[in-house]
């Protein structure tokens, strides 16, 4: 990604490199890679970009925004569907300790079972799996959250939010494996 900086300021972004495309007389400069959600409009250049004023503001409620999206990579968000993995997960944890389970007291597990062809104690072994991984990641995905959002709310320069941004960059989001 480029950035054409006119007075210091960057003026627009494109994606493509700027070489013969345009005027010789434009400056145009690559932006690193870990800025490149970033940076735009109003954004300065002078021996490296900086946000500008009241970006910190913007970059607290993008956090929240980020989360989200990292989460939805785990779960399916739709009406219900929480309550759905939370009773499952709820009767996986039950069977676990049920030394002689009745299907009816497992209406999610047995009714899974039946339509994939698996067994009980192997549908609720999956359940438990999949919510063990889910409680991990989403506890990753909110002490980030609220690690990054915390540090910017204290920014008190450019340099610190541009900390943070390479630590989000270089990090990220937990991703389910397939």
């Amino acid at each position: 990604m480029w950035a054409l900086i006119i007075d210091g300021l960057v003026s627009e972004i494109t994606p493509l490199d700027p070489a013969g495309r345009y005027h010789p007389s434009l400056t145009w400069v690559e932006v690193p890679e870990s800025l490149r959600p970033w940076v735009g409009p109003g954004w300065t250049e002078a021996d490296g970009f900086r946000p500008p004023d009241g970006f910190a503001t913007h970059l607290v409620a993008r956090i929240d925004i980020l989360a989200g999206e990292a989460r939805q990579r785990w779960v399916t968000d739709v009406p219900g569907q929480e309550g759905t993995y939370q009773a499952k997960a709820a009767e996986a944890a039950a069977l676990a300790s049920d030394p002689a389970p009745d299907p009816a007291e497992y209406p999610y597990l047995s009714a899974e079972a039946v339509e994939t062809g698996a067994s009980l104690a192997e549908t609720a072994a999956l359940v438990a799996a999949t919510a063990a991984a889910w409680a991990q990641a989403n506890a990753t995905i909110e002490a980030r959250r609220r690690g990054w959002k915390t540090r910017a709310a204290a920014a008190t320069s450019p340099a610190d939010l541009l900390v943070i941004l390479s630590d989000l960059h270089a990090r990220g989001w937990p991703t389910p494996t397939p």
